[in-house]
């Protein structure tokens, strides 16, 4: 709906704002809403104070001539506002002729700000951190020890009596002040997290007051719902989520996430690739692993869907990091899928992916020949000291898994 200077407004607030809030709304909203917004709402909650002794509705175009901006930039700073909940507003049309109700909330308390995982981290990144620290030290109180002092409690009864005959000393008016806290809504998908959640034993309740922060969190980094679950299970233990460790986790994803991705498209070269020409159903898949792409394998397993960008950031990191061939990467890659129901944890993958760059395995055959000395994740060594029937039971089962990771691909 668009605005027009001969539209009508109302304008009122909840609550009046005390000292502490107008420093809020400077020091930790300002900086993210812009100058604009935050003219507009100062306007807006006088005009609301105005009101309460006027109620007739004003034209848009006083806004626009107190604050003066056009009404491009009216409509910006309303949404602004809204979006981070300094505002609720209404419209109505009677006679084609439109009328907003501008309902001015009250920002956030200092302590819910701080907690606001969306509104914090994007506060620091606007001001930087240095600045960041300042604002919220100058927002904290220093208070005296009660170490040496002694209290001397009052008891309500020891001061009033109560006479339900006498007339009440003081009456309260029929409407109070009562402050508003709007809040912000972001665009999440909670129910795919809260179905993560449960698949991995996890109860919503189980996360308390943390829920708020967790989806902050995931939005404002970029994480999405699975992988936001899997970070939760991580650092949940004994019935509760250890939130700086979760914190941490999240940054971690988000820079993993953010790794350009090329090793990961790469094919294997010439010179690396096995020299066989076998005809056996191993040997056709080994080759088939040495001319793809780790990224052609995961899209392929996923039925031609894309991979999802953590996956993809694990294998670039394995191939970067690591050095591991293209062909090297894709039997990794289905070995550990295969052992892990169809998973790739990362500090699963990581650990098997080290130890075969130690042997700088080049070929998908050479890696396929260490797969087979791995038995539910021990090293080949181990695997040397079993008995010989437990070997080839070993290595039969190894034999389904690679005709199970082969699916639907060419024999």
């Amino acid at each position: 709906m668009s605005l027009h200077a001969t539209d009508d407004y109302f304008s009122q607030y909840s609550y009046p704002l005390d000292e502490v809030q107008n420093d809020t709304l400077i020091y930790l909203y300002m900086p993210l809403i812009g100058k604009d917004a935050y003219a507009l709402y100062m306007f807006l909650y006088n005009e609301g104070k105005r009101m309460n002794h006027y109620h007739y509705p004003s034209p848009i175009s006083r806004i626009t001539s107190y604050l003066n901006c056009d009404l491009e930039t009216l409509d910006e700073a309303i949404k602004v506002l809204a979006a981070v909940g300094l505002i609720q507003y209404y419209s109505r049309l009677r006679k084609e002729r439109t009328t907003y109700l501008y309902q001015v909330c009250s920002p956030l308390s200092l302590k819910n700000f701080f907690k606001n995982q969306i509104l914090t981290t994007l506060l620091k990144q606007t001001i930087g951190t240095s600045s960041y620290d300042r604002t919220r030290r100058y927002f904290q109180i220093k208070s005296e020890s009660l170490k040496n002092y002694e209290e001397h409690p009052v008891k309500f009864t020891d001061v009033f009596d109560v006479d339900l005959k006498q007339e009440r000393p003081l009456r309260t008016r029929a409407k109070m002040y009562e402050e508003v806290n709007q809040g912000i809504s972001i665009d999440y998908d909670t129910t795919l997290f809260e179905e993560s959640l449960r698949d991995h034993h996890i109860p919503l309740r189980m996360l308390g007051q943390s829920i708020d922060q967790i989806i902050q969190l995931g939005y404002v980094y970029a994480i999405d719902p699975l992988t936001l679950a899997s970070l939760v299970r991580d650092c949940f233990n004994d019935d509760h989520i250890d939130m700086k460790l979760f914190e941490d986790r999240v940054k971690s994803q988000h820079a993993l996430d953010s790794v350009a991705l090329n090793d990961v498209y790469l094919k294997q070269s010439e010179a690396d690739k096995s020299q066989t020409n076998g005809q056996s159903t191993l040997d056709k898949h080994l080759r088939y692993l040495e001319s793809i792409s780790p990224y052609e394998l995961l899209k392929s397993r996923q039925g031609g869907k894309e991979p999802i960008m953590r996956d993809l950031a694990i294998v670039e990191t394995l191939m970067v990091q690591l050095g591991l061939t293209p062909a090297v990467t894709n039997v990794l890659i289905e070995y550990v899928l295969a052992k892990n129901d169809n998973r790739l944890p990362k500090s699963y993958i990581e650990t098997i992916g080290a130890s075969w760059a130690r042997k700088h395995l080049k070929t998908a055959r050479d890696a396929y020949e260490c797969a087979k000395g791995f038995d539910n994740g021990e090293p080949v060594e181990k695997a040397k000291e079993k008995p010989v029937k437990q070997n080839e039971e070993s290595n039969e089962a190894l034999m389904a898994m690679i005709s199970q990771m082969k699916g639907d691909q060419h024999d």
